[in-house]
């Protein structure tokens, strides 16, 4: 079964415009999983980003705290809900201790024993406290692809995206695309 990964849902995450690329995915694969990988926490914003400012990867660790919106979403029947921290941080260079509260709150929070790091980042403190917690590394095992990076390939299993950065148009042009071609 293929996967598709939405990261960075936040308060900020235009819903209507999320939604409309799950249906187009959907209409391309019906039977993929669809996962919304969720920070909490967010600095609310126009563009739809878990911040302002993109790109902000390599952004001081404190410059993401300033917080001001949360998300209450937590589950939908068309999608899977998976966290993406209590912040948008890289987890690769936080302590132990703010990584443990960062990963364990946050998919107890969501009811998900899924964790995705942000910036795809991790390190062996992360992949200690997602094994003590019955927690799955999302990263360590599989490869996954960017949908707005790479081509499309659909017999690759795992695929992701930002639904602020791609939308339904554009989500069905990169599957119609890749799709076609496959198929001749």
């Amino acid at each position: 079964m293929i996967v598709f990964r939405n990261d960075d849902v936040s308060a900020s995450t235009d819903v209507r415009r999320m939604s409309d690329g799950y249906e187009v995915i959907r209409e391309f694969f019906p039977e993929a999983e669809i996962w919304s990988a969720v920070s909490l926490f967010c600095k609310e914003n126009k563009i739809g980003s878990v911040y302002p400012g993109v790109p902000f990867k390599d952004k001081p660790q404190k410059w993401f705290y300033g917080v001001d919106g949360f998300v209450t979403m937590k589950h939908d029947i068309k999608h899977r809900v998976v966290s993406h921290g209590l912040l948008h941080i890289d987890h690769s260079k936080a302590s132990y201790d703010v990584q443990e509260m960062s990963i364990v709150t946050s998919c107890n929070y969501l009811k998900t024993n899924i964790f995705v790091p942000p910036f795809n980042r991790f390190n062996l403190d992360t992949e200690i406290i997602c094994k003590e917690n019955s927690i799955f590394l999302v990263g360590k095992e599989e490869n996954w692809l960017n949908l707005e990076s790479n081509n499309f390939n659909p017999d690759h299993k795992y695929h992701y995206y930002h639904s602020w950065r791609l939308d339904a148009d554009k989500l069905r042009e990169i599957l119609s695309a890749s799709t076609s071609a496959n198929r001749q």
